[in-house]
């Protein structure tokens, strides 16, 4: 098994550079997961991607803009704390 590579060690490449001024920068920004939602701002996050969405959907679909809100806000709550594993983006 592979030692992961810290920021600070020589880069595996063999350029004698530190990892995080070599190969590092090619890594892309850490992506955030439902897990990572603090819990008292849960129902802020909620509103606030709800809002947005309803206000895109009314837009150009006014007729399914309510429909909408109360599938986004049930699936929202059912998998936040979830792993990304777990999420089910069709409940």
């Amino acid at each position: 098994m592979m030692k992961e590579v810290g920021r600070n060690d020589p880069c595996p490449c063999g350029s004698g550079k530190k990892y995080k001024k070599c190969c590092g920068l090619k890594s892309g920004p850490k992506q955030r997961t439902f897990t990572q939602v603090n819990a008292p701002n849960a129902q802020a996050s909620i509103q606030r991607i709800t809002g947005v969405l309803s206000k895109a959907l009314r837009q150009t679909h006014p007729e399914a803009a309510d429909k909408l809100d109360d599938v986004v806000k049930e699936s929202i709550e059912k998998n936040l704390g979830s792993s990304n594993e777990d999420v089910d983006p069709k409940s």
